[in-house]
């Protein structure tokens, strides 16, 4: 953890960076990173390391330790939080500009926002749409246009017969008889279907869901015929990133897992260990045992 902060600082800020560790001669640090040798249990050897200092990370702790782990862990973190105090980097004594910008990117590194933005079939929402992507203090969120009374009517209607729709489809197709009315409003729906490329209501959830959370949706299926008659996968799993063939496995039932040899990832025909880390959209079959 350490190592990668040290690398993620060098690569994205123009500060100096100066790493405290216990033994110096274990740590071989990047060009231009200074190192200080110390430990926070032993007050009076580190704090050199916060020497002009205006962002201290703490990433220590001592699990790897025998004994009571946990009270040498609450008297590093007072032995560390004393000294950054004396230093200067106590967060009371920022002014509300600095603790308001802190706070802010706490919020959009760990609360992470999808908008949806609804009633965008209304010319007023449309407006409102454009001149808030256009401003710079919304980059940081992803805002997905929607229309919920477009979702709905097309399910309704698809359910009468009167369209052909798949949520999430970028279009429908009118394949019954509408009154004049139900066309009518249906041409006023297909308008801004055509416009924004669908409802946006399947766009918002698989946007929060797979660009953001960075979960994969993975499919069973069979390396002797990976859909049914129509093209179609009926289940689907949502996984979170970085899952594997025996993740998946157990996902399915326990007894899979315990019981796994293989997978065969269904596009290639290629034999995939336990291992291995499943990819969006991955369709695998599970050869096992049980």
């Amino acid at each position: 953890m350490g190592r990668r902060l040290v690398a993620a600082l060098c690569a994205n800020t123009t500060h100096d960076v100066t790493v405290l560790v216990r033994d110096a001669t274990s740590y071989e640090p990047p060009a231009g990173v200074t190192v200080v040798e110390g430990d926070v249990l032993e007050p009076g050897s580190f704090e050199a390391a916060l020497a002009d200092a205006d962002v201290a990370y703490y990433l220590i702790h001592a699990m790897g330790a025998s004994g009571d782990f946990a009270e040498r862990d609450r008297r590093a973190a007072r032995n560390f939080e004393r000294a950054a105090t004396d230093a200067g980097l106590d967060p009371e004594e920022w002014d509300e500009e600095t603790k308001e910008r802190v706070a802010r990117e706490i919020r959009k590194r760990t609360k992470p926002i999808v908008i949806a933005a609804n009633k965008m079939d209304r010319p007023a929402a449309q407006e409102y749409f454009e001149a808030v992507t256009a401003d710079p203090d919304y980059d940081h969120l992803t805002i997905v246009p929607t229309s919920a009374h477009a979702e709905k009517a097309l399910r309704g209607a698809d359910e009468a017969d009167v369209v052909d729709y798949r949520p999430g489809a970028s279009g429908f197709e009118v394949v019954g008889d509408p009154s004049g009315e139900q066309a009518a409003g249906l041409e006023q729906i297909r308008e801004y279907v055509d416009s924004f490329g669908g409802t946006g209501v399947q766009d918002v959830l698989e946007s929060a869901l797979f660009d953001v959370l960075g979960a994969v949706a993975v499919f069973p299926g069979s390396a002797n015929g990976r859909a049914d008659s129509q093209g179609v996968f009926r289940d689907c799993f949502v996984l979170p990133e970085g899952s594997t063939t025996a993740d998946f496995a157990y996902h399915l039932h326990s007894d899979i897992g315990d019981g796994l040899l293989h997978g065969i990832d269904c596009r290639s025909n290629r034999q995939v260990g336990s291992d291995h880390e499943l990819a969006h959209r991955d369709v695998v079959e599970i050869v096992t045992t049980n």
